[in-house]
């Protein structure tokens, strides 16, 4: 396993041990908060804002399987790997701001 791979799965494992201390619940402020750490991100491509932003999605993954909202999962698992890519050092992508705005949309009802 590469150490880039391992790094990626070190992350995960540690959101999967942060997530289960949040409780599961997602309102809109929620994600306006969600949207506010991304936003943060993406323009700082700072590794805490990154990490609060894939907690939140997170939570909101969980909460939207939970619900069986597959639309809302599924943008947001899309938009949780366009996150890891972007933060992996010395990548250049960006994360897609449509995908955002479909996360929005499709999570709008929590």
């Amino acid at each position: 396993m590469e150490l880039n791979q391992k790094k990626g799965l070190t992350i995960l494992i540690y959101l999967s041990c942060l997530v289960s201390f949040f409780p599961l619940s997602i309102d809109a402020s929620s994600l306006n908060e969600i949207n506010t750490k991304l936003h943060e991100c993406i323009a700082s491509r700072e590794l805490i804002p990154c990490r609060q932003a894939l907690v939140h999605l997170e939570v909101l993954q969980r909460m939207a399987a939970a619900k069986k909202k597959f639309p809302c999962q599924t943008n947001v698992l899309g938009l949780q790997a366009e996150l890891l890519m972007m933060s992996k050092p010395g990548n250049d992508l960006e994360v897609s701001f449509p995908l955002i705005k479909e996360v929005n949309e499709a999570c709008s009802d929590f």
